[in-house]
């Protein structure tokens, strides 16, 4: 078998990957006194591909579901509750510092709402590790539509093997292999990302 080319770029999701969502999920529930089945239900709900797609602001959208149940909250603390440092996965971090060590360059390509990247002070360790944050929200394409992965190699300069993907969802690595990135789906609910980060390790650092 042909070993595969060093990639030049290592491209991360966040949700899932860097970012621990159903955590920062149980997190408003807690702060909210409501059941985390209830809040993972409109996160995935119809307006998802609405707000990813920058259509609706994610603090809207949330304080709107919020105050239907006769919660007030405001958006600050609605945005700092989601997105507190906390919910960021250690392990995955530490990864893409020592990625970032070994000469590689590193980007994003996420499926996000308008208002979550935008909060440079709370996703400061993605500003000072990633060369290029891709936004669905801010391009108006989300995964998995191929348009969100020629923008990126049209961005990045990069294409096929040059990139490296790692995402949680299948459809997502799926669409990456068609392009003939270097992919790893990646699966953060056994044990904390643990298991799939020693894999990573091992075979980008050797």
């Amino acid at each position: 078998m042909q070993e595969k080319p060093k990639p030049q770029w290592i491209v991360f999701d966040i949700g899932g990957v860097l970012f621990d969502t159903p955590k920062a999920l149980q997190t408003l529930a807690t702060y909210a006194g409501v059941p985390v089945d209830e809040l993972t239900d409109f996160f995935t709900q119809s307006t998802l591909e609405e707000g990813e797609l920058g259509e609706i602001g994610f603090a809207d959208a949330w304080l709107d579901y919020f105050k239907n149940l006769g919660i007030e909250m405001d958006a600050e603390t609605f945005l700092s509750l989601y997105i507190s440092p906390n919910n960021f996965v250690p392990g995955t971090l530490q990864l893409a510092q020592d990625l970032h060590t070994a000469g590689y360059k590193l980007a994003t390509l996420t499926n996000s709402w308008k208002g979550i990247m935008q909060r440079d002070e709370q996703i400061e360790p993605l500003n000072v590790l990633f060369s290029s944050i891709i936004d669905s929200s801010e391009i108006g394409l989300r995964k998995p539509h191929p348009e969100i992965f020629t923008y990126t190699e049209t961005l990045l300069s990069a294409k096929g093997p040059e990139l490296f993907y790692i995402d949680d969802a299948p459809a997502n690595v799926e669409e990456g292999e068609k392009f003939g990135w270097q992919t790893y789906k990646y699966d953060l609910s056994s044990d904390e990302g643990k298991t799939a980060n020693e894999i990573l390790r091992a075979r980008l650092l050797g």
